[in-house]
């Protein structure tokens, strides 16, 4: 007990005491002497260390109480998505490694890989294609034949450009559905079965194997197979690419047309038809409102495929949209004014508005900034449009 009391005033620091313990413990173990201390007695000698132990001034952090922490789990997933949204990740595919035949070839577009394609208003209209790289501009014609308010309805997935629907008062023919093959550079006509027509549909690729149809109108009297003013539309169909074949997914709970749609992790995304920003879930079949005020009917807006919605609202305003955050962030305003114009998105180029000759334009996402391109559109407007861009 002696030697222990004269240690205790001997040290002059924690780590001291800690080695000094650590040492007799050894060496009472080598020696295989053995002592013990009574309640006390290690009470005395904790008494008296710690009268000999300066009081604790902040400077040793090490010596500080330790805090409870909260950890926001939600925002931190959040922080996560938005680290992951700056990165793209190119992959590199080695096709002789594959042994799925089925396997998607990584250029399926061909030589038309990275070209945005526009689609007329009327049917007596080419249709243009327009390369990203080289801002030229192509007419193609004898593609989409007898097509009206099919501005949203045009989509690409796997080497074909897809087009669903349209006005049969002006010729159209809603219950057919037109596929234009790059590969061949030919255009095909088939019969929609089993679901609606319509014109003024929206439609979005879920990046696999689904073409999604959403709202529009049901111009055509099933009874009588006579053109008549149709219902606004609440539906949301499928058409499986592979199959070639139909499907009803579920409704909305409201109808709209002309609407820009969007697919990720299982929800459709959906701006414009009075309804600002909304989603479809087409597992669940629900109908959730994100942001109502984004005012006007017709919001046209493109998707980055991760988590950034950008809009153009009634007011020109051009705005961004985080999916992880729900947070909206107002940027750069378009230097022209604009309604039913196709807005498109891709991954290396930006984003790209389509107004007609002198009012196409180029958004840079890190600069936040519009500019004009340069280029030889031979369409005075491009008002109305439908199109998308081809990109694998």
């Amino acid at each position: 007990m002696t030697q222990m009391i004269e240690m205790i005033g001997s040290c002059t620091s924690i780590d001291k005491f800690n080695n000094y313990l650590t040492s007799m413990t050894q060496q009472q173990q080598s020696t295989a002497i053995k002592q013990h201390f009574d309640d006390n007695e290690l009470y005395s000698m904790i008494t008296g260390f710690m009268k000999l132990v300066p009081p604790y001034d902040g400077k040793d952090k090490s010596l500080a109480k330790p805090n409870s922490v909260f950890v926001d789990t939600n925002r931190l997933m959040a922080i996560k998505k938005q680290i992951e949204s700056c990165f793209l990740i190119i992959e590199q595919r080695n096709q002789t490694s594959t042994t799925n035949e089925d396997a998607p070839d990584p250029d399926v577009g061909g030589e038309l890989n990275g070209h945005a394609i526009s689609v007329g208003e009327h049917g007596s209209e080419p249709c243009s294609l327009f390369s990203l790289e080289t801002s030229k501009w192509t007419t193609i014609r004898d593609v989409f034949n007898n097509r009206d308010q099919v501005s949203t309805a045009v989509v690409y997935a796997r080497g074909d450009v897809y087009l669903f629907g349209g006005d049969c008062s002006k010729g159209d023919k809603p219950r057919y559905y037109s596929r234009y093959s790059l590969a061949e550079k030919k255009s095909y006509r088939y019969d929609i079965v089993g679901i609606y027509g319509g014109s003024n549909i929206s439609t979005c690729y879920d990046g696999d194997n689904l073409i999604y149809l959403i709202g529009g109108y049901e111009n055509i009297n099933h009874m009588t197979d006579l053109p008549y003013n149709g219902n606004q539309l609440r539906r949301v169909d499928c058409f499986d690419i592979t199959l070639q074949q139909f499907k009803n997914v579920g409704e909305l709970d409201f109808e709209v047309t002309d609407v820009s749609s969007h697919f990720h992790n299982n929800l459709i995304y959906i701006t414009g038809g009075g309804q600002g920003l909304f989603t479809f879930n087409v597992g669940t079949k629900e109908t959730s409102i994100l942001k109502k005020d984004i005012p006007g009917y017709y919001i046209r807006s493109c998707f980055d495929g991760y988590d950034k919605l950008y809009m153009l609202d009634h007011y020109d305003n051009f705005l961004q949209y985080s999916i992880s955050t729900q947070h909206i962030t107002n940027l750069s305003k378009l230097p022209l004014s604009t309604r039913v114009e196709k807005l498109l998105y891709d991954r290396y180029f930006g984003i790209l508005f389509l107004g007609g000759k002198g009012n196409n334009y180029q958004y840079s996402i890190q600069e936040n900034q519009w500019t004009l391109i340069k280029d030889d559109d031979p369409r005075n407007s491009r008002n109305w449009h439908g199109g998308c861009i081809i990109r694998d």
